[in-house]
């Protein structure tokens, strides 16, 4: 328990458990300009046990509706079982509304609802001092009352001298009496109202229908009504000003008597709150990524649309939950719970970038992007995180398959059998330029950034890092080169094997089989992949094939000469043996004359040159 004394100040007797809602109490007063005294205390007992023995030090008694032990309403109800009248104020939390009513139905004076962001703390310095005035409006109509049934006159000087606008009515609502006050209020005077306007005249038409309501219930025997109405009243300009009527019954009459307690500037406040708070969510609905706000109970105290989207549930479904065992896997929830206490307590700095994985409505697992920063109460103290989530799985998910398929690619660079390169160029070459032009620039631009050591060995290097930052051009073959650039343009850059000539290191000549794709960006070749593979041994063989196949075509051709030689001797010495041994036969005929055997031996001597013609003809044949 705390006392703070100020000179001619509002006494006021605090009841409220929570430290830092007492500390926030104070700076709200001490940020306004009325003066006080404060006097706390955080169990409902204790403050009682005070109030018995000294209740005329204190103004007014402010309790939080929760708190250890007896509540704020049972101490309420105690201070009037024990005749301690002074003016209370309940304050209760968001969602507690029911709270308050059951609380102005005891009998307590007035309610504030303590919101999230504070924003009640502008409010106290403006309604406390109203309620108390309030109070002792109410004491003194009390007197008044009793006054009148003594004297009318000591009746209406107390009823004039009121500082609170007061009226009479009548049960047919006609304004039987009203003091200065009203009339200021009003804007009417009294000759104009007294016995010549109904209270109905000067509600708004939209709250109309309602009040005339609560009139007729107050006048209903065993209707349980309220004492207090808030109504929009309309003076004589048409101003609406937002009042705060208490009535009732003067007893043993039908007449009510009033108090309309001009409550505009608190209702201008509290709009306020309510438009910043509607603005503070726009804006939180529209952001593209999660926002929220956990408490230092580790519950959700705020989420935005998008968050709720991310998770899969409606937003009345996660505030007020715990947000570890709602939202945070199990593997992980006692690790990420302990380094949250740690943080409250002050004990480590807030980590402002950071990835975690959160559970959704359906069990699914997203990676979440978090930007955290610490939230603190009026009293500087950690109260809780504010943070800013963005879903990144399918990010990651990217880059999981992303690194997958690099290491595909390494696996692919290291292991083939063929030459593997990737080149870029050192300007994006425009691939609408004329053909000569595109394959002139090749040549000059491009250079290879990556090829494996199976493509170096081609060139005749150990490693393919040996070929890095080398431009095609630089390797001796630029015969080649041309063709090789000259066939990809022609290609439309997606070149299909095709076999160029070039030399090695050694300046051997090898012979490549080369595939590759141009990578198109905005209609310029920007870089380029291929394979290649050295044919030089399949180039040797198939020459050598050749060869062999033209021996054997040859072979093939003079085995069919001398089969037709042998065939063609054999034809003709049939034959020539005939006439060999008939031209000689007739040659030794003695009746045969000299000029027939002369020509005789012309024949037997031409076929002898026929017949050494057939033997060398099958001699052939046999070879």
């Amino acid at each position: 328990m705390s006392m703070e004394k100020t000179p001619s100040a509002l006494r006021i007797m605090l009841v409220e458990d929570n430290e830092h809602d007492r500390l926030a109490f104070r700076r709200a007063f001490q940020k306004s300009d009325v003066p006080c005294e404060i006097t706390d205390y955080a169990r409902a007992e204790d403050a009682l046990e005070r109030l018995r023995s000294d209740a005329a030090s204190f103004h007014i008694v402010v309790i939080d509706y929760i708190l250890p032990g007896m509540s704020g309403l049972d101490l309420y109800r105690e201070m009037l079982n024990e005749n301690i009248r002074l003016p209370a104020v309940i304050l209760t939390g968001r969602g507690s509304e029911h709270f308050a009513v059951e609380a102005l139905k005891a009998g307590i004076d007035d309610y504030i609802i303590k919101d999230p962001t504070h924003q009640y703390l502008n409010l106290l310095p403006i309604v406390l001092p109203q309620v108390v005035r309030k109070y002792n409006d109410r004491l003194k109509r009390e007197e008044a009352e009793k006054s009148l049934r003594d004297s009318e006159e000591k009746y209406k000087t107390t009823f004039e001298h009121t500082g609170t606008a007061m009226a009479v009515i009548e049960e047919d609502t006609t304004i039987s009496l009203v003091n200065h006050q009203f009339e200021l209020q009003s804007g009417y005077s009294r000759k104009e109202i007294e016995g010549k306007k109904s209270w109905t005249e000067l509600v708004h038409p939209e709250d109309l229908e309602r009040m005339k309501e609560a009139h007729r219930r107050k006048r209903e025997p065993g209707e349980e009504t309220f004492s207090q109405y808030e109504f929009r009243f309309v003076d004589r300009e048409g101003n609406i000003k937002h009042i705060l009527l208490t009535i009732d019954i003067i007893p043993g009459t039908k007449q009510s008597i009033a108090t309309f307690l001009d409550i505009t500037e608190r209702k201008r406040v509290e709009e306020e709150i309510r438009r910043e708070k509607e603005r503070a969510e726009a804006y939180l609905n529209i952001a593209g990524v999660m926002l929220g706000t956990i408490d230092a109970d580790e519950n959700i105290s705020l989420i935005n649309k998008k968050g709720c989207e991310i998770l899969g549930y409606k937003a009345e479904e996660l505030i007020g939950r715990n947000w570890f065992d709602t939202l945070v896997p199990q593997r992980i929830r006692d690790e990420i719970r302990s380094i949250f206490g740690k943080l409250m307590a002050g004990d480590i700095e807030p980590v402002k970038h950071y990835e975690n994985t959160l559970l959704t409505r359906d069990g699914e697992e997203k990676i979440i992007a978090f930007h955290n920063t610490v939230i603190r109460n009026p009293g500087g103290e950690i109260s809780g995180i504010l943070f800013s989530g963005e879903d990144i799985t399918q990010r990651k998910r990217a880059e999981e398959k992303l690194r997958e398929s690099v290491e595909r690619y390494r696996f692919l660079l290291a292991n083939s059998l063929d030459g593997i390169w990737l080149s870029v160029f050192e300007e994006p070459i425009d691939i609408t330029l004329p053909e000569a032009e595109v394959v002139r620039l090749i040549g000059e631009r491009e250079v290879i950034v990556e090829a494996n050591d199976v493509l170096a060995k081609m060139y005749g290097f150990d490693k393919g890092s040996q070929l890095t930052g080398k431009r095609w051009s630089e390797l001796d073959y630029a015969e080649g080169l041309l063709h090789l650039n000259m066939e990809i343009v022609r290609s439309h850059y997606k070149l299909d094997r095709c076999v160029y000539r070039g030399k090695d290191s050694e300046g051997n000549i090898r012979y490549f089989e080369e595939s590759g794709v141009g990578n198109i960006v905005d209609g310029k070749l920007v870089s380029s992949f291929g394979i290649a593979r050295d044919i030089t041994e399949r180039k040797r063989m198939e020459k050598e094939k050749k060869e062999l196949e033209q021996k054997a075509q040859l072979a093939s051709r003079l085995a069919s000469v001398g089969e037709m030689a042998s065939g063609i001797a054999h034809e003709i010495n049939n034959p020539l043996t005939g006439v060999i041994g008939f031209s000689q036969l007739l040659a030794q005929r003695e009746d045969m004359p000299e000029d027939i055997k002369e020509q005789l031996g012309i024949i037997a001597e031409g076929s002898q040159r026929v017949a050494s013609i057939v033997s060398r003809l099958l001699a052939f044949a046999r070879q």
